[in-house]
């Protein structure tokens, strides 16, 4: 940022995430004040929704210089036939009757799958729960799953290639975002519910400030108030003779909402306004 300045270059810089909070690291005061020096010194700041945006301009983003683009999706890498479906089980250890719920992406502190996991020894008809992905909290998770004995319940796929992550979510019948409410969670758009969704997932999720700012009012994706509730909501979900609507309702919002030339198109528009008013 600072070369381009001096250059006269116009800087965009494109939030995401609440970076400070994003790992538990003594570095976390330095990345925010970090943060703060790019919001408030770039040229433009693109943000991926309206609570991201919000949380830019507290830390001194000029209003007029903040704007929000929503993400491309790529809806074409995410249909499936699910013809593989009944071998990807059969190698996961989950029978063809079994209900799966599912959760994709990185184990954060502040995923709340120990309060998912917690819930699902004390429910009598037990589901698979697929967990696919890793990270910090891993260690963490496996340990609890040993000591509630629920190793046959939850199964961990460890980090799945990109190609293959569709046919992996096609085989649950419902997907969860169990992230804890906060400014971290609330302020970024987990892109794993849209890729649920553009699977025909329905999904779960807690109620987090930029995921509800762009789905108000959808059929197939229920909003919970804490991770305690997620697991519960997932199993109603689950025993609904609605589910397939619920999930092809899915489909259809996020591709009238992220089509990635709609979206490209958009963010093309920006830096184009960004340069000619420099």
């Amino acid at each position: 940022l600072r070369i381009c300045r001096k250059v006269r270059v116009p800087f965009v810089f494109r939030a995401l995430d609440v970076s400070h909070k994003i790992r538990r690291t003594k570095f976390s005061l330095i990345v925010k004040v970090a943060e703060r020096y790019i919001y408030r010194n770039s040229t433009w700041v693109s943000c991926n929704n309206s609570a991201m945006r919000r949380y830019c301009v507290s830390l001194g983003a000029p209003r007029e210089k903040a704007s929000v683009e929503l993400p491309p999706l790529d809806l074409g890498h995410f249909l499936t036939d699910g013809s593989g479906q009944s071998q990807l089980r059969a190698k996961l250890g989950i029978e063809d009757n079994e209900i799966v719920i599912v959760y994709m992406g990185s184990f954060f502190y502040f995923s709340g799958l120990v309060q998912v996991i917690q819930k699902l020894s004390e429910v009598a008809e037990k589901p698979k729960l697929l967990l696919i992905g890793g990270g910090e909290q891993e260690a963490e998770l496996r340990e609890l799953v040993c000591k509630l004995g629920l190793d046959e319940y939850v199964v961990f796929t460890g980090f799945v290639g990109f190609s293959e992550l569709p046919d992996y979510l096609a085989i649950a019948d419902v997907a969860i975002n169990s992230m804890q409410p906060s400014l971290v969670a609330d302020a970024a758009l987990p892109n794993k519910v849209l890729q649920y969704m553009a699977v025909g997932l329905p999904v779960v999720s807690t109620h987090l400030s930029g995921l509800a700012s762009l789905f108000p009012s959808a059929d197939g994706l229920r909003l919970v108030p804490s991770p305690e509730e997620v697991l519960r909501e997932s199993l109603s979900i689950a025993a609904s003779p609605n589910i397939h609507q619920m999930g092809e309702a899915n489909r259809r919002l996020v591709a009238n909402t992220f089509e990635k030339e709609t979206s490209v198109d958009e963010f093309e528009k920006l830096l184009t306004r960004v340069w000619s008013s420099h």
